[in-house]
């Protein structure tokens, strides 16, 4: 797996190591409402929204239905949520835009690649939750 070589560099190189998770809210309203063809085009956009926000070495993957991981190395994350978050950077494009949501982790010692996309999935989590 690609996140894996990723742990395994930044241990190399004492990079750090960011992972952002990404929820699209409300997809299963739009499929609902405006059919599954909707839903594929919202989930393009957003998955085209996040490239404009990451690095050509950054990755990004779909973890299913309407999540996806993105991975950069060498980022804090300060500068991830920066990111995220910057004017500009509205990842709900589109003539039915939702909502996403975004939970970040940073690597640490010991940590295996499933204990990161979970840590940042509960970040997701508590971030909906205020």
């Amino acid at each position: 797996m690609e996140l894996e070589r990723e742990i395994a560099r930044a241990r190399r190189t004492g990079e750090n190591l960011v992972v952002a998770y990404v929820d699209v809210d409300g997809l299963k309203q739009v499929n609902d409402g405006f059919g599954h063809r909707a839903g594929d085009e919202l989930l393009r956009e957003v998955a085209v929204g996040l490239m404009q926000q990451m690095r050509p070495y950054d990755l990004l993957v779909r973890l299913g239905g309407d999540e996806f991981l993105c991975v950069l190395p060498g980022a804090g994350v300060d500068e991830v949520q920066r990111r995220m978050n910057e004017p500009g950077s509205d990842l709900r494009t589109g003539p039915r835009a939702g909502s996403v949501s975004v939970g970040l982790s940073e690597l640490r010692d010991g940590e295996g690649a499933q204990e990161l996309i979970d840590r940042a999935d509960h970040d997701l989590l508590i971030g909906r939750s205020r």
